[in-house]
């Protein structure tokens, strides 16, 4: 694999970095993320008001999509020896 330009390199650790934040941001106990539920079917769902909606609150650490953001970071700081 060829070695990377100090730019492109510059680059990696900044979306590496960027990515760090989300994640910190996401996984943080004060905020909750949603996904739009068919109907009420437990008590930890919320309704929108202003338009009806139902949302469920999804699990952050396990079984949703999130945890591939842990693994895109994985995958990036793993190239750290490649590099140079």
């Amino acid at each position: 694999m060829a070695r990377l330009t100090k730019q492109q390199k510059a680059t990696v650790f900044r979306a590496i970095q960027h990515l760090e934040s989300v994640r910190d941001f996401l996984l943080d106990d004060r905020v909750a993320v949603c996904h739009v539920c068919s109907a009420h079917t437990t008590t930890d769902q919320y309704s929108r008001q202003i338009d009806e909606r139902i949302l469920c609150e999804t699990e952050k650490h396990y079984g949703s999509d999130l945890c591939r953001l842990e693994t895109a970071l994985a995958t990036l700081k793993s190239l750290d020896g490649l590099l140079g």
